[in-house]
């Protein structure tokens, strides 16, 4: 339950760190073009095919569940690419490593491009970005599910 739990959370945060390119909402061949980019990743060699399914199982069940607060609190000009990319996670081969993918660019920028998409989190989003850059070595994820 706790595992669950935490995966919930990482995924709410991973889906506050998606910025499409060069800001705003984009075109449709910038959406696109990021679908495809998360919905086509390469998982790393040899995972753990328990674990790695549990978590692909979790993250595709929560993200359709937590995605709809996102959007709403998103700005107007990124609500389009926040629902975009969380129908691309649930689409992706492989969620976990999508998901994984995306966490940096929470926190890219000063100040974070996390608090551009997300106003009304600016706060939380700034004051966690040490905790949201570092969780996965500090949970050892990476012991259970290669990073990379």
């Amino acid at each position: 339950m706790r595992r669950l739990l935490l995966v919930a959370v990482v995924t709410a945060a991973l889906l506050t760190s998606c910025v499409p390119p060069g800001g705003g909402s984009g075109s449709a061949a910038d959406l696109k073009a990021w679908n495809d980019k998360l919905v086509h990743v390469t998982p790393p060699p040899k995972p753990p095919p328990l674990v790695r399914g549990l978590l692909n199982i979790a993250i595709r069940a929560g993200v359709p569940v937590v995605c709809p607060a996102l959007v709403a609190q998103a700005a107007p000009d990124f609500r389009a690419f926040v629902q975009a990319t969380c129908d691309a996670i649930v689409a992706s081969d492989d969620p976990f490593t999508t998901v994984t993918q995306t966490l940096p660019a929470l926190c890219a920028g000063d100040p974070p491009i996390g608090a551009t998409v997300f106003p009304n989190l600016a706060l939380a989003i700034t004051a966690t970005c040490p905790l949201i850059v570092t969780l996965p070595a500090l949970l050892n994820v990476a012991q259970y599910v290669p990073l990379f």
